[in-house]
């Protein structure tokens, strides 16, 4: 109406998480994630969320409208709680009901390492880690903002051969777009911001890969911390 508002009912039955998707003209696209005030409910319960000039509001589970201009995906993993098992096989987890999957990670609250921590250490015999997103996307660009563990890398980058950022179209087979390990900052806790911005907006997987030399000695470990993702579409 002249008001800009509407009104959006969905439903919740057996679900953690409902994902809408849909565009308004003249103002972008919008992803609206729904948590599930009960994953065990047995009967179907409708929740209303309000668009108010497109900021949407809802006492049920508040989301913002995503803007194609700024990002479609934004994902912070420092809210993220503490798993601080490095699991050895691959894992699948959800934040902002985007689905994801972890390999010889954890992912820790503690202090300044929140984020999901990719490890190449002796407690998962120097294996490659990686986190990927389990859902094909049509990405123009991608960045992911990743913090060494202190001085994780200022000692130990040699455990990594290469940090890259791949992509696929199967999600079986990899593509290395590009190796970031030559500029790699290496200071304590640095902040080091992966972007690929030539993407050309084709569905696929992408993954953050660290490939481990696999020839480390003793318990010293390289760990890296992923703070967060963001994914383009237009």
């Amino acid at each position: 109406d002249s008001q800009g508002e509407d009104n959006l009912f969905t439903y919740f039955k057996k679900a953690e998480y409902v994902t809408v998707s849909f565009e308004v003209p003249g103002a972008g696209k919008y992803r609206i994630v729904y948590k599930a005030p009960s994953a065990t409910s047995t009967t179907n319960t409708a929740y209303a969320l309000t668009f108010d000039n497109f900021i949407i509001t809802g006492e049920k589970a508040p989301t913002k409208p995503i803007d194609p201009e700024t990002t479609f995906y934004d994902l912070d993993f420092s809210q993220l709680t503490n798993a601080t098992t490095y699991v050895t096989t691959p894992t699948e987890f959800t934040v902002e009901g985007l689905d994801l999957e972890r390999l010889n990670a954890n992912i820790s609250e503690s202090g300044d390492h929140k984020g999901v921590v990719l490890g190449i250490r002796s407690g998962n015999n120097w294996e490659s880690p990686y986190l990927v997103v389990n859902e094909k996307i049509e990405a123009t660009k991608v960045e992911f903002v990743v913090t060494n563990w202190t001085k994780d890398a200022q000692f130990n980058l040699n455990y990594a051969d290469h940090i890259y950022i791949q992509t696929s179209t199967d999600g079986e087979t990899w593509t290395n777009v590009k190796d970031f390990k030559a500029d790699w900052d290496t200071e304590s806790s640095a902040t080091n911001t992966l972007t690929i911005d030539d993407l050309d907006g084709s569905p696929i997987y992408i993954r953050l890969f660290v490939e481990s030399a696999g020839e480390q000695e003793g318990t010293h470990q390289l760990r890296l911390i992923v703070k967060s993702l963001k994914i383009w579409t237009e």
